[in-house]
């Protein structure tokens, strides 16, 4: 989806509203999800993740990226029925067996 910026609109908040925008659409997420359950890695980056979706056809912003990732993060963990969750480790993503966590989670 491709979103141009509005002329009625200050460019640091339309800026933000594309952002936004690119996020909450119906392709950004499902094509993240994808990739982070696809045979191709198990844990991307951001800059990873651009490059793959632009691949893929997919324009959108590298915060827009990480909106969508924030928000899969949000929605995993309001699902208690899913097998993983999705976590962000230093500069990548990925989604992590809930089996596997207590492993990764450093000691109280």
């Amino acid at each position: 989806m491709e979103t141009t910026l509005s002329n009625s609109q200050p460019k640091g908040e339309a800026l933000k509203q594309l952002i936004r925008t690119q996020a909450l659409t119906a392709d950004l997420k499902p094509a993240v999800l994808a990739c982070l359950t696809g045979t191709e890695s198990r844990r991307w980056t951001i800059a990873e993740l651009s490059d793959r979706l632009h691949n893929l056809g997919i324009m959108c912003s590298k915060p827009a990226i990480v909106g969508a990732l924030t928000e899969l993060e949000l929605e995993f963990s309001f699902c208690s029925w899913l097998p993983w969750t999705l976590t962000e480790n230093g500069t990548e993503w990925s989604l992590v067996p809930k089996n596997e966590l207590p492993g990764r989670l450093p000691p109280p």
